[in-house]
């Protein structure tokens, strides 16, 4: 990955538009994508008056496998419309590394179609992601594998899109200076501050400043209600830039942390009797999964005691919070997705857990953890 061009835009999903924009994607063309993600990665093909369709997800993975795109391309032939689809999205849920992404890329590109690799979940210079397709996009904002506060990057395998994704780059303005010195000031107070047992409630004030327009937040209350955001498609600041670069020398023994907390969070699993996540092994994660019974009643208990328990994703388009029109979502389609959403709860990956930190998430999650190995889909 380090040897490719990065382009360094103001966030991942807006990396991703801008690959999609470069691929000639536009009006009317249909981009498959995982029944399963942040909704605004499907806002991001509306805003280019393209049309987002979803495949479902295998529940002991989280990532859509070769036999969902096979089932959701087959409901568009049927319905008609497999003429117009141009592009598939290949995801890589919680940093779990999709095991069939040569298998899914070589059926796409068989039928004519572009192929990006959603790695917002991973590690840029992961050696295991972002090659198979013809492009992939990251992020780095604030919740991500390596955080500037806010931003993403874009990078391409296919040359003959060079040109374009280098003329939508430089055409882009680049975020503020202030906006980059607030970021910049943002993420002194995260790495000094911020800890495990305090992140709910400096998410939450994150939050309210961000929607009162005084901070710039991850999404904007009228980017979840669907509208394009103004200055969506901009660069990230040349400060960013230097220390996203920075930052990236250490980052190896970040990743090396993580992959050993997941190695715990499996033994203090199936100490208690429980599966742990089953992954392939040069995954590593940014979330650890779990489904559990009563979530929303799990989740209170955890702000209550100050353990930052995830929900990605409470709705296949997450957050559930956020206004699904115009984006040609149907529960029907992705019946998986839509059960799996509903019982999911995610364990921290903070590299600076305690074991004591560690050990309350894992018995609070146990709590509710569902004993079958998936959960019935109504």
């Amino acid at each position: 990955m380090s040897d490719r061009r990065r382009y360094y835009f103001a966030k991942g999903r807006v990396a991703f538009f801008a690959l999609l924009k470069a691929f000639g994607v536009g009006a009317g063309d249909r981009v498959l994508m995982p029944g399963y993600t942040c909704i605004v990665v499907p806002l991001a093909v509306r805003y280019l008056d393209a049309i987002p369709e979803y495949a479902d997800v295998d529940q002991q993975v989280f990532n859509s496998t070769l036999a969902n795109y096979r089932t959701a391309y087959a409901r568009l032939e049927a319905a008609g419309k497999a003429t117009s689809l141009r592009a598939v999205v290949l995801q890589h849920s919680y940093g779990a590394v999709n095991a069939e992404s040569r298998a899914i890329t070589e059926w796409a590109h068989s039928m004519g179609l572009i192929v990006v690799e959603d790695c917002a979940h991973v590690w840029v210079d992961d050696p295991n992601c972002g090659g198979f397709g013809d492009a992939a996009f990251y992020s780095a904002q604030w919740s991500k594998p390596l955080t500037t506060g806010l931003g993403g990057i874009a990078v391409l395998n296919d040359e003959s899109r060079r040109a374009a994704l280098d003329a939508i780059f430089n055409a882009a303005p680049a975020v503020s200076t202030r906006e980059a010195y607030v970021l910049a000031f943002l993420l002194f107070v995260h790495s000094i501050l911020v800890r495990p047992r305090l992140y709910s409630l400096m998410q939450s004030g994150y939050r309210a400043l961000s929607n009162l327009g005084i901070l710039a937040g991850s999404s904007s209350v009228a980017e979840m209600q669907g509208e394009i955001p103004r200055r969506y498609l901009r660069r990230m600041h040349p400060m960013q830039v230097r220390i996203f670069e920075k930052r990236a020398g250490r980052m190896a023994g970040v990743q090396r942390r993580r992959r050993e907390l997941g190695s715990r969070f499996d033994e203090l699993l199936r100490s208690r009797g429980m599966r742990p996540f089953q992954r392939p092994g040069e995954s590593t994660l940014i979330r650890y999964p779990m489904l559990v019974s009563d979530r929303d009643e799990l989740i209170l208990r955890a702000k209550a005691r100050g353990i930052p328990l995830g929900d990605w994703f409470n709705h296949p388009l997450h957050p559930r919070t956020a206004n699904l029109e115009g984006l040609n979502w149907h529960d029907a389609n992705c019946p998986v997705a839509v059960a799996t959403a509903r019982a999911i709860v995610n364990l921290p990956m903070d590299v600076r857990m305690t074991e004591h930190e560690a050990l309350a998430a894992v018995e609070l999650a146990a709590s509710g953890s569902l004993t079958r190995a998936a959960i019935e889909v109504s």
